[in-house]
């Protein structure tokens, strides 16, 4: 398997994977970090690779963070991207990775959903980076959630505002499930009636050996193992969970 392959196996799985309490800053030289407020008093973070080029904003998935596209150099997506040109942003959504808490540590409200993602969180990052930048439109890649929350948004007569729209991995109907789905779909909906949150760091550990057994024998050091399980991922909310 590529250097490529067994990345993106390390990234998709420990995306779905661990809670970390924080999220280390981004390590790419010249990153910034921007946080900003929607109409609705939530905050979402930005996560900015700078260059002169036209922008493109990831948007990560369910239990995940922007280090789903930014682990470090040499396993980031962002980097990549701005390294050939792209002015490239990555998005924590409200309740994911540094946009975990608000001022003074305060946990926000707790049942918000996918749509709040793409009706209020999505606009105001697209906003800012449009401003930002002087583009009439952003790239929108999304991986899983992040592809639904684009959808939503894109619905919303939004969609001249993207000048491109990418999905990586994400479901686009759910009418007709499988039988895993099916289980899947009522764990999701007891876990959103019975708990405001789940924390899903106890099952990292099975994931990122998974795929580290996936990718081939010392394909991932302990070292990175434990860097995934602390950076990749965030918890699963209420509101995420009964609407999935």
């Amino acid at each position: 398997m590529s250097a490529a392959g067994r990345v993106g196996i390390l990234l998709l799985a420990a995306g779905l994977a661990g809670c970390a309490r924080t999220i280390p800053p981004v390590e790419a030289p010249g990153a910034q970090d921007i946080e900003l407020r929607t109409p609705d008093g939530a905050v979402i973070h930005l996560h900015h690779h700078p260059t002169a080029g036209p922008p493109v904003m990831l948007v990560h998935g369910l239990s995940s963070n922007h280090r789903f596209f930014d682990l470090e150099p040499g396993r980031s997506l962002a980097t990549y991207l701005s390294e050939r040109g792209f002015d490239t942003w990555c998005l924590d959504l409200r309740g994911h990775g540094a946009a975990r808490e608000a001022p003074g540590g305060r946990w926000l409200h707790r049942t918000w959903d996918i749509d709040d993602y793409g009706l209020s969180d999505a606009p105001t990052a697209i906003a800012y980076i449009r401003e930002a930048t002087g583009a009439p439109g952003v790239a929108w890649v999304g991986h899983s959630m992040g592809g639904l929350v684009g959808a939503i948004y894109a619905s919303q007569d939004a969609d001249a505002d993207l000048w491109a729209f990418v999905v990586l991995a994400s479901p686009a109907d759910f009418a007709d499930p499988d039988p895993v789905l099916r289980i899947a779909r009522m764990g999701f909906h007891l876990g959103g009636v019975l708990l405001p949150v789940i924390l899903t760091r106890p099952v990292a550990g099975t994931k990122i050996r998974l795929a580290s057994y996936l990718s081939g024998p010392g394909s991932i050091s302990p070292r990175k193992e434990r860097q995934a399980m602390r950076t990749l991922a965030s918890p699963m909310w209420a509101g995420e969970m009964s609407q999935f």
